[in-house]
């Protein structure tokens, strides 16, 4: 058993506020279980309990484990798709940004091939097959191409992703998701359409 620290029964703490990366819950606790020295009881870290979900998170100076996750939840996803948005989601609070990246390759290939792309091709097909047939919204150039050099970077060559990276990817499959599927499939606005300008 280590010696350099020691676990304290769960009391409570100084007030932290974090975004649960089980949750994604905006917490602010003060109920868990402190790490301090065992030489001199200095505290270390703390590992809080959310009021949301009863999950431990662990934050330790400014870094926490779980982090929260990149992105958020998106409603009428067919189930692959949402099985790769979520793991996607899931290595951004492991801090997997490369992953990360290399899963959202995999998941714009999947969209679109359930959008109609044959089979097989390689990432700029899939790409470009969503821009020509409009599955991008428009205006959306300089973020495709950024997407496509993100891509390709993160699986042709030997470079490590970071947040930014991961980020800027994760908004792209929102916006594509977004687009596609969740908008289509929610209510019509109620009441007559009006016009601008009427």
């Amino acid at each position: 058993m280590s010696t350099r620290v020691r676990w304290e029964d769960i009391a409570l703490q100084h007030s932290h506020r974090y975004t649960c990366g089980y949750c994604g819950g905006d917490i602010t606790s003060n109920s868990g279980y402190s790490e301090v020295a065992a030489t001199n009881s200095v505290p270390i870290g703390t590992i809080y309990v959310c009021h949301n979900c009863d999950c431990p998170t662990y934050i330790r100076g400014d870094k926490q484990w779980p982090g929260a996750k990149l992105g958020t939840s998106i409603d009428n996803l067919p189930q692959d798709i949402l099985s790769l948005h979520n793991e996607i989601r899931d290595a951004t609070a492991a801090g997997a940004n490369t992953a990360a990246v290399l899963a959202a390759r995999k998941v714009l290939m999947h969209i679109a091939v359930e959008l109609g792309a044959d089979e097989g091709k390689n990432f700029t097909v899939y790409v470009d097959y969503l821009v020509d047939n409009h599955y991008a919204p428009p205006n959306s150039k300089s973020w495709v191409d950024k997407i496509r050099q993100v891509g390709n970077e993160a699986n042709h060559e030997i470079v490590i992703m970071g947040p930014t990276e991961a980020a800027n990817i994760i908004k792209f499959i929102e916006m594509l998701l977004l687009f596609n599927y969740e908008f289509p499939a929610g209510d019509e606005p109620e009441g007559d359409v009006v016009a601008a300008g009427q």
